[in-house]
C-alpha cells in the first residue's frame, strides 16, 4: 500500500501535464452534472409549486366540504386531476434527469479512467480505443443498474409509497448493499482494464475484488481521508463561503483524481 502510494504521487509529479488535464475534465464533469441536476430540479419545483398553489386555493373548511358533497361536486375543486397531471410531471422529470445523469457519468467517467491509464501506461492509439471500450462496457453495465434500479422504483404510485413504507425500506437497505458491493467491483475491474480482454478482465475483477479486498477497503479509506478533508475545509471555514467553496471543491477533485492512480497502482503491484 506504501509503495503503491508512494508511486503513486512520483507518477502524478512526472505527468503533472496528465494530471492537470485529468484535474480539468474532473471538474467539466462535475459542472455537467450539477448544471443538468439543476436543470431538472427547477422543472420539478415548478411542478411542486403549482400542486401547492392549488392545494392552498382549495376551501377544505368542513362547511364547504359538506356542501361540495352534498352536490355531488369534488372536494378537490373544478380540476381533481390537475394534482395527478402535475405529479406525472414531477415523475417523468425525475426518470429524464436520472437518464442524463447516467449518461453524463458515463461518460466522463470512462474517458477519466482510460486517460489515467494513458497517463501510467504507454497506450498505442488502437489499444486506447479497445482500452475505453471495455471500461465503457463495465461502467454501463454497473450503473445503468443501479440507475435501472431507480427508474422502476419512480413507477410506483403515490399511494404505494405512502401505504408500504414498511415494505419498501427493506428492499432500499438491500439494495444499497447490493450497489456498494457493485461499486467495488465495478472499481476493481476498472483498475484492471489495461492488462486484460474483456473476459479475463471481469474474471480477474471478480476474484481481486474478494481475495484482496483489503486493500481495495486501505484505497477507499485514503480516498474517504480527502473527502473527508474536503468537508472540513468548508465547514471550518464556511464564513468565506466562495473561499471555502473553492478550496474544499479542489481538495475533493484531486482525491477523485489521485484515487483513480492510487487504485491502479495498487491493483498492478497486487497482480
Amino acid at each position: 500500500m506504501l509503495d503503491s502510494l508512494k508511486e503513486s504521487l512520483n507518477l502524478i509529479w512526472k505527468n503533472k501535464l496528465w494530471f492537470l488535464l485529468l484535474f480539468i475534465l474532473q471538474i467539466v464533469f462535475i459542472a455537467t452534472l450539477s448544471i443538468v441536476s439543476y436543470n431538472y430540479q427547477l422543472r420539478i419545483v415548478e411542478h411542486s409549486n403549482a400542486i401547492s398553489e392549488y392545494i392552498s386555493n382549495l376551501n377544505l373548511d368542513e362547511a364547504a366540504v359538506a356542501d361540495n358533497f352534498l352536490q355531488q361536486k369534488s372536494i378537490l375543486g373544478d380540476d381533481p386531476l390537475m394534482i395527478n397531471r402535475e405529479f406525472n410531471e414531477i415523475l417523468k422529470n425525475i426518470r429524464l434527469m436520472l437518464v442524463s445523469l447516467f449518461l453524463v457519468m458515463v461518460f466522463f467517467m470512462s474517458l477519466g479512467w482510460t486517460l489515467a491509464n494513458k497517463a501510467m501506461h504507454k497506450i498505442g492509439f488502437r489499444q486506447l480505443l479497445g482500452l475505453y471500450s471495455r471500461i465503457l462496457v463495465i461502467l454501463s453495465l454497473c450503473l445503468g443498474l443501479i440507475f435501472t434500479f431507480f427508474y422502476f422504483l419512480l413507477n410506483l404510485s403515490l399511494s404505494q409509497k405512502s401505504l408500504e413504507p414498511a415494505m419498501l425500506l427493506p428492499k432500499y437497505l438491500l439494495f444499497f448493499i447490493f450497489s456498494l458491493v457493485l461499486l467495488h467491483f465495478m472499481e476493481t475491474a476498472l483498475s484492471l482494464a489495461h492488462k486484460t480482454g474483456f473476459g479475463s478482465m471481469i474474471q480477474d475483477a471478480f476474484f481481486a475484488g474478494i481475495r484482496k479486498f483489503h486493500y481495495a477497503l486501505g484505497v477507499y479509506s485514503i480516498n474517504f481521508l480527502f473527502l473527508l478533508a474536503s468537508a472540513l475545509v468548508f465547514i471550518n471555514f464556511y464564513e468565506n463561503s466562495i473561499i471555502a467553496l473553492f478550496a474544499s471543491t479542489m481538495l475533493f477533485v484531486f482525491g477523485i483524481v489521485f484515487g483513480r492512480f492510487f487504485m491502479i497502482k495498487t491493483f498492478e503491484k497486487i497482480d
